[in-house]
């Protein structure tokens, strides 16, 4: 009887909790950019469309390899292929290089991004970052894709 209801007592807070805290679940640490690049690269992505954080271990790539076949996958943070797609595109749109992706994200670090939910290139040569800071405030900036100045930057 006592468990059951220090059970229901506990159960509020729990959830309380849950919805107070940062939300890290769907978000990677920035400082794996590389890796994920990396691991991108070494599956044939020549450019890439967008980076998406499916939990703090998982990921999703998407943009094309050399020979334009549009690639969507999903990848663990210990470069195990979840699932792949790969259509001929063509009209093969522009993309982020590798050395874009890792500049983008230097420039989010500077501003106080920690972990990333995503990173995508948009058709008009933007690039857009969303993420959360150390503090659990979310922070979305967007960037000239060529020269990496801020556009906009908003904390939430």
């Amino acid at each position: 009887m006592n468990l059951r209801l220090l059970s229901l007592a506990v159960a509020p807070l729990i959830v309380l909790l849950a919805a107070c805290s940062p939300g890290q679940s769907d978000t990677i640490p920035l400082e794996s950019i590389q890796a994920i690049v990396d691991i991108g690269q070494e599956h044939g992505f020549e450019t890439f469309e967008e980076l998406e954080a499916e939990s703090d271990r998982e990921f999703v790539l998407k943009g094309w390899d050399d020979a334009q076949l549009r690639m969507e996958t999903r990848f663990n943070l210990d470069g195990d292929l979840l699932r792949e797609e790969r259509v001929r595109d063509p009209d093969h749109a522009a993309g982020m290089t590798a050395q874009m992706i890792l500049r983008s994200a230097a420039v989010a670090r500077d501003h106080g991004m920690r972990r990333f939910k995503e990173i995508e290139f948009e058709d008009d040569g933007v690039i857009e970052l969303e993420g959360i800071t150390e503090d659990g405030d979310e922070l979305n900036i967007r960037l000239d894709g060529n020269d990496f100045t801020v556009l906009s930057l908003e904390r939430d």
